[in-house]
Formats: C-alpha cells, sequence, structure tokens
C-alpha cells in the first residue's frame, strides 16, 4: 500500500504544481505526444495536455518529442482535462523581450543580431529574442539591387538602433550608419588635381555620372570630356559599366559634390599641335570650307584651323578662294597657336612670292608697261600691271567715255609707292614721251640724211 500512496502523493504534487502555475502564469515545460483533431496532445509528468491548434500557431512542423514551454490556461476535473497555451508563453516572452529591450537600449546605440528573413523591402533582424527591421535605403552606401545582395540569413551582423517605436513595438536598424560615409572616404583619400578610377553609373545629356568610391559619384560635363570635339551625347564615348581613369577637377565639401575630368588625362592635341608646329612652321593640311571670313582648313590629326581672308594670297580673296578645292591638300604656314581657345590660325599668303616685289624688281621708273583697267572711282583709275600687282593713273587724264572696266592701255611708270604697294603711273606723260622720242628720232633721221647727202654732193 505504501507504493500506491507514494505514487498518488506524488501526483496530487504535480497537480497542485499545475494549479500554481496557471495561478501565477509561469509557464511549465511539455513534451509533444501526437497530433489530434483541432490540436496536439501533450505530457506534463504523467497529465495529459490539450494545446487547441490555434495556440501553437506560428509553429509549424510540431512532431512527437519536441518539447515546449506552455502557459496553462484550464485546469478541470481534478487534471482530467488541462488546457495550454504555446502562444500565450511566446508572446509573454515577446512582450518581456521588449520591455527589456527598451530599458536597455536607446536610439543610436549599437546592437548585434542575426538576419531572419530577406525581403525586397529589407532585412528582419533578431536581437536576444526581440526582432528589428533595416530598411533597404539603411542597408548599405553602396549599390545593390535587393537586400540579398548584402545580406544572408543566419549572418551575424551589427546595426545602430535609429528608431524605437514604443507604442507600436517597432525597432528600426541601420547596417549603413557604421559604415564610413562615402564623402568623407573620399576626402580622406582624395585631393583636387588626384587622378582616380571610378565606374560610370549613369549618363545624361549633360555629362557623366562616375562612382568613385563605393556609394558616391562625381560628375563629368560634357565639356570634358573631349578635347576636339563638342560632345553632344556622352553615350558614345561610355557606357554604363564601363572603369575609367578621371582627373579631380573640383571638391565642394558643401554640397558634397565632385567634378571630375575625363579629357585632362588624354594630351591636349592643340599644345601636341603646338609642340610639333611652332609658329613659322610649314605643313600639309586639307580644305574643309570656305566661309565669309576665309577658309577652314584641318590638320593631319583632325584639328581645325583657319586661314583669314587676308591670309589667303596676294589677290581679291574671293578669287583667292575660287583657286582652292574642297578636300584638296594644301601646304600653309603657322602664323599662331592658342590652345586654351583651341585656335589655329594659318597662312598660305607667306608661302607665296610677293608680286609686287618681283615687279619692283623687274620694273623701274620711265618704263612703258602694258596695264589693264580694273577700277575707276571719281578721281583714280586703277589698273593691273602685273597679276596681284596695282597701279594707279588720275582719271583727268583720259576723255570722258575713253576707258573703261578691261580696257587696256600702255603707261608710263612715274613713281613707286612702296607703302602702299602702287606703281604710279601715266596716261598722259607717255604720250609726251613718245612725241619727243618721235621727234628726236625725226632730227636724227634728217641729220643722217643731211649728212649723207652731203657727202654724196662731193
Amino acid at each position: 500500500g505504501n507504493r500506491v500512496s507514494y505514487k498518488e502523493a506524488r501526483k496530487k504534487k504535480t497537480l497542485q504544481d499545475i494549479y500554481n502555475a496557471q495561478k501565477s502564469e509561469s509557464p511549465l515545460t511539455v513534451v509533444i505526444k501526437g497530433e489530434v483533431k483541432g490540436g496536439y496532445l501533450a505530457d506534463y509528468k504523467g497529465f495529459q495536455v490539450f494545446i487547441p491548434g490555434s495556440q501553437a500557431r506560428g509553429k509549424k512542423h510540431i512532431k512527437e518529442g519536441d518539447s515546449f514551454n506552455v502557459f496553462i490556461s484550464r485546469v478541470e476535473n481534478r487534471g482530467e482535462n488541462i488546457v495550454a497555451s504555446i502562444a500565450a508563453y511566446e508572446n509573454y516572452l515577446k512582450e518581456k523581450g521588449y520591455e527589456d529591450f527598451i530599458s536597455n537600449y536607446r536610439e543610436g546605440d549599437v546592437i548585434e543580431g542575426e538576419v531572419k528573413s530577406i525581403i525586397e523591402k529589407g532585412v528582419f533582424v533578431s536581437v536576444k529574442g526581440v526582432e528589428g527591421f533595416i530598411p533597404f535605403s539603411e542597408i548599405t552606401y553602396r549599390r545593390i539591387k535587393s537586400p540579398g545582395d548584402f545580406f544572408n540569413p543566419g549572418d551575424k551582423i551589427q546595426a545602430r538602433i535609429i528608431r524605437i517605436d514604443k507604442e507600436a513595438k517597432k525597432f528600426t536598424f541601420s547596417t549603413k550608419a557604421l559604415e564610413k560615409e562615402p564623402f568623407q572616404l573620399f576626402t580622406e583619400t582624395y585631393k583636387v588635381g588626384d587622378k582616380a578610377e571610378g565606374i560610370v553609373r549613369n549618363i545624361i545629356d549633360k555629362g557623366v555620372f562616375v562612382e568613385l568610391v563605393s556609394g558616391l559619384d562625381g560628375f563629368i560635363p560634357v565639356s570634358e570630356i573631349s578635347w576636339t570635339e563638342r560632345v553632344k551625347s556622352p553615350s558614345k564615348y561610355f557606357k554604363v559599366g564601363d572603369k575609367v581613369s578621371v582627373l579631380i577637377k573640383n571638391i565642394d565639401n558643401k554640397n558634397k559634390k565632385i567634378s571630375l575630368s575625363f579629357k585632362d588625362l588624354i594630351s591636349n592635341p592643340w599644345e601636341e599641335f603646338k609642340a610639333e608646329s611652332p609658329e613659322g612652321s610649314v605643313i600639309r593640311v586639307k580644305v574643309k570650307e570656305v566661309v565669309d571670313k576665309g577658309v577652314i582648313v584641318e590638320t593631319k590629326k583632325g584639328l581645325e584651323a583657319f586661314i583669314p581672308n587676308e591670309y589667303l594670297g596676294y589677290g581679291r580673296p574671293s578669287e583667292e578662294k575660287k583657286k582652292l578645292k574642297k578636300e584638296e591638300n594644301i601646304e600653309a604656314k603657322v602664323v599662331s597657336v592658342e590652345p586654351d581657345r583651341r585656335k589655329i590660325i594659318l597662312s598660305i599668303k607667306d608661302l607665296l612670292e610677293d608680286p609686287f616685289n618681283r615687279a619692283m624688281a623687274d620694273i623701274k621708273k620711265g618704263d612703258e608697261v602694258e596695264a589693264v583697267v580694273s577700277n575707276i572711282t571719281e578721281n583714280v583709275v586703277f589698273v593691273e600691271i602685273m597679276p596681284n600687282v596695282e597701279g594707279i593713273v588720275k582719271k583727268r587724264e583720259f576723255k570722258k567715255d575713253e576707258i573703261k572696266i578691261g580696257t587696256r592701255l600702255n603707261l608710263l611708270v612715274v613713281d613707286v609707292d612702296e607703302e602702299k604697294r602702287k606703281f604710279i603711273l601715266s596716261y598722259e606723260d607717255l604720250v609726251k614721251k613718245k612725241e619727243q622720242m618721235e621727234l628726236e628720232e625725226h632730227k636724227s633721221k634728217n641729220k643722217v640724211s643731211h649728212t649723207l647727202g652731203d657727202y654724196f654732193k662731193k
């Protein structure tokens, strides 16, 4: 009989424990026996405990032998009918966790936790049984497409608490807050004038965004892409994902903006041109376009150069331009190069013999020259005595309507105006000279015949 009473006593003690647990809302540990309609059966030291399905919610894959902490919700019929809840205990733990968390941590604190699950909007992190959330924007400064690029479930991480919402019992964390701010990272590494490597992240009409350090872009404006071209679409030069070398032109600390140059790392073709073809050198160029003010040509390396009207030749610009054919290669002399203004001025005229100098060598004062009338003004008649060599005659030396443009004349060289590069001519003086000469000739003829006559008379 002793044995029975011992068993009874033990059973009684256990039942008392169950009553106490219900009253004081403290947990008991039960072991699952199996699944029944509407829930699960479990065992507590020989007493059968029923757990309704609704009170086991969130617990997938419950199997025989699993043990759980539960709260006792009903004890009836001296322990014949005991109902318990896993969910109530877990809620209690959660509540307790929240309270502990709130009393132990403040916004700004750094926590250690474990990544529990990942969704597109962010990451759930468990800290001592309490769940917090890292929104996508708070994961990193780096460029990631989805949270899964940065985290895996089970990762142990550190994060900063950025928000505690006591009402909603929500905790927001940030791993990004523990990273060095990219602009700071950048300024610790680079200064103006440094060369940097980056990755093209975005291309717009106005320029190109290049990532220099993770999460920080600098900008190459279109004007800093090419030396030779007015860049309209940068996508001709770059594509997203390209690795590029750039020069840091400017760092705006206030707005955290960085401007970059691409062209500064490639040689300036104008500087190169100046070094290779200094002023005074002779180069071959290709005729590109005839414009009002002169002729546009292209150098061997594709730079544009200009020959202004006054450097085309000794003739009228319109005449000189007629001599040039598009795409024709010609020689020209370098007059000036201004690399910063991308300006090259050339001259054809400097390579030609000066027709006025040649005329001065051939024609002297007192010579008779043949000329063609090229222009008639109120007081002066302009003539051409050799190609591109001008002479002038006073208009009053001619009768009205005696001459027009194109009339050929014989004239006498009276003087040479070297400064104005003109020959001073006269029509009247030639007529006088001719009369004089005829007279002289006549005299000498007569003189001779007379003498001969005299001679024959003898």
